[in-house]
């Protein structure tokens, strides 16, 4: 019976214990994953402070009322050490540092603080932003066409008739796709 070397070792460990090589290379991994996903969320969230601030009050709104939380997954120590998302960080501490000090001037010696009252006054701040953030440049995709995409679409276009039409179809004398 072949005996497998990692068998009985919790959680992917190697067999030299939880500090050997593997694990060290496996965490190193899994952190950059992280990282690039970090990246990408940065992007997405950038995208949509340079090019619609001012129609995207709800997500300024989040930002601030999550702040705490982005300071924990230091994007400032991802920026430091990675070019890419240095740019991306600076934005996001411009679009921060711009709306708080906003959102306070405006609600100073105001009680209760409501929700609405904090989105009123970003919207109202968003009227005096004159965009100070870097441009960065969008990853861009492109659509291409499968070779046959009838395989596709024409079954499905015909489910969707059998399904929404209200015309009676007998789904076992169908011989275009599978009805079930």
């Amino acid at each position: 019976v072949a005996e497998d070397n990692n068998a009985g070792v919790a959680g992917g460990e190697s067999p030299a214990g939880p500090g050997g090589p593997s694990s060290a290379l496996q965490l190193a991994e899994r952190m950059a994953v992280y990282g690039a996903y970090l990246i990408k969320f940065l992007e997405v969230i950038n995208a949509a402070l340079v090019y619609a601030l001012p129609r995207n009050p709800n997500l300024v709104y989040a930002l601030i009322h999550r702040k705490a939380t982005l300071g924990q997954l230091e994007v400032k120590t991802l920026a430091e050490t990675n070019p890419s998302a240095r740019d991306l960080v600076e934005n996001l501490d411009t679009v921060l540092v711009f709306f708080c000090r906003r959102v306070d001037k405006s609600l100073q010696g105001t009680e209760p603080v409501s929700d609405d009252k904090v989105l009123q006054a970003i919207k109202d701040a968003t009227l005096s932003w004159s965009s100070p953030m870097r441009k960065i440049e969008l990853e861009r995709f492109s659509y291409t066409q499968d070779s046959s995409p009838d395989e596709f679409f024409t079954p499905y276009l015909w489910s969707l008739v059998l399904v929404h039409s209200g015309i009676p179809f007998n789904a076992q004398r169908l011989r275009l796709f599978d009805a079930n």
